[in-house]
């Protein structure tokens, strides 16, 4: 299995995703932290199972509850988590 290394940025979108919903209600940022762990372990388990995304490249993961979508790339010997983004931004903004 892959090591999957989540980029800075993607970092970042985390951290702010988790805190808004936890703002929303006590306990939905931790279920989004939850769902998003859960999302690793698949794309770790099976990266090239899921969807690709022509026009940013990568490839792309949907959240099940919330509206989200992991993109990554896979590289030789490491999955690289580009963003966590909700489906309405602007695709392609964290391209290389």
């Amino acid at each position: 299995m892959k090591t999957l290394i989540v980029e800075f940025r993607a970092g970042r979108e985390v951290e702010e995703i988790v805190e808004y919903y936890e703002a929303k209600e006590h306990g939905l940022g931790v279920a989004f932290q939850s769902h998003l762990k859960s999302a690793f372990l698949s794309i770790r388990r099976s990266p090239e199972a899921f969807g690709h995304d022509s026009v940013t490249g990568t490839r792309t993961y949907r959240l099940k509850r919330f509206p989200h979508i992991v993109h990554y790339l896979i590289e030789e010997h490491e999955i690289v988590v580009m963003a966590v983004a909700h489906p309405k931004r602007k695709p392609g903004y964290w391209r290389r």
